[in-house]
């Protein structure tokens, strides 16, 4: 496929991506608004919502960027962009947040970060020893999210 490289295409393409940001901002108030307000309905920890209904709003796009990486048969194109993702979230994320404001969370509990130490050496084992995920290692992963979401409820 040739790519149309014209100064039009361009300015175009640079719009799209002016408005693919403005909607990024945008959706974020939206979601930290609708995820702030059902805390304070649902009277549960901020911290909650953020390990659940955030977590998995923020991950949306990794998880459809996993999904065409996977029918294409590009599966190592998911584990770059979700080790990527994590890594830029950890270090650059919470380093520019911490820069604005301090951090400050007395909500977030050892399971949590446990979990996050856990999988990040059981993923690292996992690939090191076959260099590869099965289905079944996708499935235990998948059930152990799925029990950690249910381990945060109320």
């Amino acid at each position: 496929d040739a790519v149309d490289r014209t100064p039009r295409a361009v300015w175009f393409d640079l719009g799209m991506v002016v408005v693919g940001l403005g909607v990024l901002v945008f959706g974020a108030r939206e979601l930290l608004a609708g995820a702030v307000t059902a805390a304070e309905i649902l009277r549960i920890s901020p911290i909650l919502i953020a390990l659940s209904v955030i977590a998995v709003g923020t991950s949306l796009p990794e998880f459809a960027v996993a999904v065409i990486a996977s029918r294409r048969r590009t599966a190592e194109i998911s584990v770059g962009n979700a080790v990527g993702s994590n890594i830029f979230n950890i270090l650059l994320i919470l380093g520019t947040t911490a820069l604005l404001q301090p951090i400050r969370v007395t909500d977030l509990r050892w399971l949590d970060v446990s979990m996050l130490i856990f999988f990040a050496v059981a993923l690292w084992l996992l690939m090191l020893v076959g260099n590869r995920l099965t289905r079944g290692e996708g499935l235990l992963l998948l059930s152990v999210y799925v029990l950690y979401v249910i381990s945060l409820l109320p």
